[in-house]
Parts: C-alpha cells; sequence; structure tokens
C-alpha cells in the first residue's frame, strides 16, 4: 500500500478529459449546451458525522456535469445509451469551534478542536465515471419520468490538515492509558529529567497521497419535462446505490467494503423553488469484524482547563490507526442551484428583451390548437424569437446565424421542405444567406391530453407511401405523405383525437375535404383539421400528392 497505483490516478485523469473532450460532440445540434438540465452548481450547507460522533455543520460547493456520449436530444421517448459524468463537492471545517468534555470512541472527532476552525473549504472530493442506460424510464405525475441506469465509478477525497485533539490525562486509569499506548511516567535520573505525561494528543497520521475509492452500482435519475414540451426543467433528481472501496470510510487502506446511498433530490415544482435541492448520504463499511467489532466501551475523556502548548513535554501524541478511523458516515444538506438560478434570471431577461415583429408575416392559421405564419426575411435581416413548441418549415436551402439567450453565436443550415422542431428557446435569428429566405413557422398551442389514440392516416388505398420526419415531441408527429400519380382515396375518412395541420409541398388536382368542406391543395398553403373531424383526399385519382401533416396530440 505504500505506492500509489498509477491505474487510478490515470483512470480518473482519463474520465475527466473524456467528459469534456465528448460533451461539445455529443451535444451537436441540440438546442442548449451545458444548460440546467446538463449541469448542476450547487451551494449550501451540510450537517455530517461518523458513527456515533456529534455532527457538525459544514459550508459546501457541489458541481455535476452530465455528458452524453452519443448524439441526439434527451427526450421523453429516447435517451442516450451511454453517458460520462463528474461530481465534485467542496466541504469546509465545523463552522462553529466546540469546547468542554467531549466523548470519543476510538475515532476522530474534528468538532474537538479548540478555537475557530471556520475554514471556508478544505476538503475535495471528486469521483466521475460512466453510466449505461437499462431502461428509457417510467412516466409518473405526468411531467416525471424515473431512468434506472448502472453505473462504474472511481474518484479521491483530499485530506486536510488536522491538529491534535488534545485530552486531560490527570486522574485516568491505566486501562484508558494502555488503550492509547502512553508511557509510564518516567523518574529523573543524572542526566535526564523526569517524563509525566499529563496530556493525550489524538491525530491523524501524516498522509502522503489522497484517499482513493472506486464503486459500481445503480443510479436513479429523475427527469422532469416541461408540460407544454419536452424540454427538461432542471437538473434531474438523483439516487445512487453503489458498493465498492473507500479508504476515506475504512482506515485509509483498500479493505473491506463499502456500501453507499447518496441522493441529490431537487423540490418537485414547476417554478423557480425547483432550483432547491436536499442531498444526503451515508456510507456503510464492512471490514473484518475481528479487527474492528461493531461496538466497544467509550471512554470519556476531559478537555484541557488550561492552554497546552503544542510542542510540549509532557504530551503523548496517539496517531490514530487505522481500525480506530474506519467507521460508518453519514451527511445531509440542503442548497441552492446557482446554474438555474442564472439561465432563469437570463431567460427571463431575454424575453424581456425579445420582440417577434422582425421579418414579414402572413398569418395563415389561427385557432386554439396551432398558429401557422408564412414568413419572409430579407437578406441580413433579425428578428427575435420565443420558441415553446415550434416547428420552422424552411421553403427553400436556408442559412441562418442563430444568437441565443446568454451570449454565444453560431450557424444554422435549414434543408428545403425538411421541418426543424425547436422548444423553450429564446434566440435571434439573422438571414445569412445570399438572398431572401422564407419559411413557415408552425406553433403548437395545446397541451397534450393524457389518453391520446393516434390517428391511422391511410388518406390513400395503395401507391402512396408515409414517412415519420419527426416523433421526438410528445406534443405533435410529423409525417411526410407522398403519392407520384394514381393513389386511390381510401374507403374510410380519416378521423381521430388528434388535430391535423397539412402542409401541401406541391400543388395537386386534389381536393381535402374536411367535414363537408372541399379545400385545394396549393403548395405550401395549410389545411387546418379540428380534432374529430372527417377527413378525406378526393378529386383527381391520378393526380399526385406530396404533403407535410403535423398530426397534434
Amino acid at each position: 500500500m505504500r505506492y500509489a497505483r498509477p491505474w487510478l490516478t490515470c483512470g480518473l485523469t482519463i474520465a475527466v478529459t473524456w467528459i469534456a473532450a465528448t460533451s461539445s460532440f455529443a451535444q451537436e445540434g441540440l438546442p442548449d449546451r451545458f444548460t440546467t438540465e446538463d449541469t448542476r452548481l450547487t451551494t449550501g450547507i451540510d450537517r455530517s458525522a461518523a458513527s456515533s460522533t456529534d455532527p457538525s455543520q459544514h459550508f459546501l460547493i457541489d458541481f455535476m456535469l452530465t455528458a452524453p456520449l452519443s448524439s441526439g436530444p434527451l427526450t421523453r421517448k429516447s435517451k442516450p445509451s451511454w453517458a460520462a459524468w463528474i461530481n465534485t463537492r467542496f466541504t469546509g471545517s465545523p463552522t462553529q469551534s466546540v469546547a468542554g468534555v467531549k466523548q470519543f470512541v476510538g475515532g476522530f472527532e474534528q468538532d474537538l478542536v479548540a478555537g475557530n476552525t471556520g475554514t471556508l473549504l478544505d476538503t475535495l472530493n471528486a469521483i466521475g465515471g460512466i453510466e449505461k442506460s437499462i431502461s428509457n424510464g417510467f412516466t409518473f405525475g405526468d411531467d416525471y419520468q424515473l431512468q434506472p441506469v448502472l453505473i462504474a465509478a472511481i474518484g479521491l477525497t483530499t485530506t486536510a490538515v488536522s491538529q491534535p485533539v488534545i485530552f486531560d490525562l490527570k486522574d485516568v486509569s491505566a486501562t484508558v492509558r494502555h488503550r492509547f499506548n502512553v508511557p509510564d511516567n518516567v523518574a529523573a535520573t543524572a542526566t535526564t529529567p523526569a517524563v509525566t505525561y499529563n496530556y493525550l494528543g489524538l491525530v491523524n497520521p501524516d498522509r502522503h497521497r489522497f484517499y482513493r475509492q472506486y464503486a459500481v452500482g445503480l443510479r436513479l435519475k429523475t427527469h422532469h419535462f416541461d408540460h407544454e414540451s419536452d424540454s427538461r426543467v432542471n437538473f434531474p433528481g438523483i439516487v445512487d446505490v453503489t458498493a465498492g472501496r473507500n479508504e476515506a470510510i475504512t482506515g485509509g487502506l483498500m479493505k473491506g467494503y463499502v456500501l453507499r446511498l447518496d441522493a441529490f433530490y431537487p423540490l418537485p415544482t414547476n417554478n423557480l423553488a425547483n432550483a432547491i435541492y436536499f442531498f444526503g448520504t451515508a456510507e456503510m463499511q464492512r471490514t473484518d469484524p475481528s479487527q474492528n467489532p461493531d461496538e466497544q466501551d467509550p471512554v470519556i475523556l476531559r478537555a484541557p482547563s488550561a492552554t497546552v502548548a503544542l510542542p510540549s513535554p509532557d504530551l503523548w501524541v496517539h496517531t490514530l490507526t487505522s481500525e480506530e478511523r474506519t467507521r460508518d458516515q453519514w451527511k445531509f444538506g440542503v442548497g441552492v442551484d446557482l446554474v438555474r438560478l442564472f439561465a432563469a434570471a437570463g431567460k427571463a431577461r431575454a424575453e424581456a428583451e425579445c420582440s417577434e415583429t422582425g421579418f414579414s408575416r402572413a398569418t395563415q392559421i389561427d385557432t386554439t390548437e396551432v398558429t401557422v405564419v408564412r414568413m419572409l426575411a430579407q437578406k441580413a435581416e433579425e428578428t427575435c424569437f420565443r420558441h415553446v413548441t415550434d416547428i420552422i418549415l424552411p421553403l427553400g436551402d436556408l442559412k441562418f446565424v442563430s444568437t441565443r439567450n446568454g451570449g454565444g453565436s453560431e450557424t444554422l443550415v435549414f434543408p428545403k421542405e425538411t421541418p426543424a422542431p425547436v422548444s423553450d428557446t429564446v434566440r435571434k435569428l439573422r438571414n445569412a444567406g445570399s438572398d431572401s429566405a422564407s419559411l413557415v413557422l408552425i406553433r403548437i398551442k395545446t397541451q397534450p391530453p393524457g389518453d391520446v389514440r393516434p390517428i391511422n392516416l391511410t388518406f390513400f388505398s395503395m401507391n402512396a407511401s408515409q414517412t415519420t420526419k419527426d416523433s421526438s415531441n410528445p406534443r405533435y408527429d410529423v409525417i411526410e405523405i407522398t403519392c407520384a400519380m394514381n393513389c386511390p382515396s381510401s374507403a374510410a375518412a380519416v378521423k381521430g383525437d388528434d388535430a391535423l395541420v397539412i402542409i401541401p409541398l406541391e400543388d395537386s388536382k386534389r381536393m381535402v375535404k374536411v367535414g363537408t368542406d372541399d379545400k385545394t391543395v396549393a403548395r405550401y398553403a395549410p389545411i387546418f383539421v379540428p380534432r374529430n373531424t372527417e377527413t378525406t383526399v378526393g378529386g383527381d385519382a391520378m393526380a399526385g400528392f406530396h404533403a407535410l401533416v403535423i398530426r397534434i396530440h
């Protein structure tokens, strides 16, 4: 155990580098990078103690980053199969000093240090690893999903400089002195003075490397999705149940095993109060019971009545053994996620400054279900968008420069007639193409009902194809229907609980019958179909039909 194992240090370094290197790549194409659902920065206080010791209160800063190792968004219907993560927690010494008579039970109690020990931060616990999704998750409460993942992690805990805890040895029994290997008093000789040990100092070993740890187990992640879209509200609540080894728990040695239960959970609200997190940890060690019995007789020692100088000839310093430092630990606390607070403040400011007045606009459909607006952006023209649940349909190959809430910009390319979904984003778009840009903005208004029976879009009995263009949002699907020619109409009318927006991509001699109304099929002229309304596609059976259908649940 004297020499450090290179694989632990190298492994942790690789894990951290892996997260940093893959974050930008893995999140390519997502609406936001390193947003509140990927990053947690919490500051607060915790209350912690080892078993049979008095708890102490500490200042705490916690940082956690999760980076998917595969591209694509995290939605209700899909989750990354693999992800990397890192969690660092800085804690401080106790926020107040403790004096007087204390009980010591074969271990080390940092509270016993006399004087002001209000050091802001002096201990770091860093752990990181990978997680493997084993299920897409289980929905509860409409807006929450519980996702189980398997995790493997390695990490370290730094060691803080500690002063000896000093006790008075006057009038204590020989059994107590023997327990801490205090020598008997030595009488004076002609060459040496008398030695009488009146005080006992307990101190941790002078350690030359960090405490190492590794673990594997199960992680339960609770994702909170926005009720009106598929975006996440905040960093997920996390509960970890792991088994492994941790030198900080087992007296500085890799021995036995440690069971760890760790929870970091936000308030389950739909407002800014969900930036408040409660957290707790219990670490239970299991080592050789012959070396570390579960219980032993306590030793009651008295604090010295006078200040003891360090070093002192009448002070016996006892370095706590590995067995004396092996004990279970727990902590509980509360904190506030600063990333969530800053993001909310920035979003509110950007929304207040955002005015959707740019670009030439013509409203084509405006119902309680959906709004469809045809837009024309001149070269270099810019406007602001408050996307909630939107679909952008470019009517040509378009290029825009996007400036997001909070700063930073990127170039977005929209291929012709390819729907681009976007949710919960405040941004400015500037036409960066060489000519004017024409597009259709479809804005979904309604909330998804609890029980949806999807429509079977059987407009034609043969020769037509259907391709799902987007199904990532629980509020809608985008389907492309293509018929080159000779597609006989279906005998049964299409009718269901979903509303439809049909956007023809080509002019056609076909007719769309919505209830009792006949609608002409003209390129980019949207047709709205209310819920529970019979719809058929008739007209010239030899004519082609090519359209996008937005099915609103």
